[in-house]
């Protein structure tokens, strides 16, 4: 009998590794796919504010900086 039908599954090296190598791969898709929400959720609530006078800016806070970026007051 040959070393590689000695080895269980649960024991076969290869599996093992194969099974790092997709667990690492599904936290680093999961991560980008988290880090990509957050990003788009950001952009949609800027969104909201550069579409506001800047009235009501300075009611919320904020103000309209030199170049349309929008800052909060005091900083």
């Amino acid at each position: 009998m040959s070393n590689i039908y000695a080895l269980t599954k649960s024991q076969s090296p290869v599996s093992v590794d194969l099974a790092n190598v997709i667990a690492g791969l599904r936290k680093r898709i999961a991560g980008a796919a988290h880090d990509l929400l957050v990003k788009l959720q950001h952009r949609r609530a800027t969104k909201r504010f550069e579409r506001s006078s800047v009235h009501r800016l300075q009611d919320l806070g904020f103000e309209r900086d030199w170049d349309g970026s929008i800052q909060p007051f005091n900083r």
